[in-house]
């Protein structure tokens, strides 16, 4: 015989569980505009977290154009916590490539973070975008 209290779709806490929950937003980008010639230019990426518990061991990797950054084209740090309702920040320092350019080219950076939400399911944020140029700033004598 059910109860009231036994309807299915209804009850109260304790006698509802909800899983914890990891949310993590599309990762921010800010850094360098202008990327020169042969020098160095830093990112950071900022991963927010709008879940009830921490996310951990978070990977954010950050993708640049190999034509004008030198090293790997997907550089990955791991973040240890993300707290709940928090952020947590990234930082990436790059090295531009010698190049000469007649006029300024754009380029993409994209970054991403990998974890595992509060069901132990692997999940990967949408892509956070930034555009930078690279090439001249100026006339120069």
């Amino acid at each position: 015989m059910l109860l009231a209290h036994d309807r299915i779709g209804t009850g109260t806490p304790p006698d509802c569980v909800t899983p914890d929950t990891v949310g993590l937003a599309k990762p921010v980008i800010k850094g360098t505009k202008t990327i020169k010639s042969g020098k160095k230019a830093t990112y950071s990426v900022t991963v927010s977290n709008s879940g009830d518990t921490a996310a951990t061991s978070v990977k954010v990797c950050l993708s640049t154009p190999k034509k004008f950054i030198k090293g790997k084209a997907k550089r990955c740090k791991t973040v240890a916590t993300v707290a709940a309702g928090g952020n947590a920040v990234a930082k990436f320092n790059l090295k531009a490539k010698k190049f000469k350019l007649s006029k300024a080219k754009k380029l993409k950076l994209r970054a991403t973070a990998s974890y595992t939400d509060g069901s132990g399911a692997a999940k990967t944020t949408a892509a956070g975008l930034y555009t930078a140029k690279a090439g001249k700033t100026g006339k120069t004598k």
